[in-house]
């Protein structure tokens, strides 16, 4: 189908291999599911479903970046244990 639409099919599948790699294989399911239902057969939209390209959403940005230096002691975790 992938072709009907201009795309070329190796492209796809590793297109689909890639969001595969990166998600669980119900979601790709899914999103070719809801593609299909759409009668739209190609990478970018199934991709879009994903979300916007470039995005990290485990990313954290603090305010004051020098908190991200911050150095600190290690200890034991049984130093704890007196806490209890």
């Amino acid at each position: 189908m992938a072709e009907s639409e201009g795309e070329d099919r190796l492209r796809a599948a590793h297109g689909l291999f890639r969001l595969l790699l990166n998600s669980s294989k119900e979601m790709l399911l899914s999103a070719v599911r809801e593609a299909n239902t759409l009668h739209i057969y190609k990478l970018s939209y199934i991709e879009s479903l994903f979300g916007p390209r470039g995005f990290d959403p485990a990313a954290v940005y603090p305010q004051n970046v020098s908190l991200l230096d911050i150095s600190y002691q290690t200890r034991e975790l049984t130093d704890y244990d007196e806490l209890v």
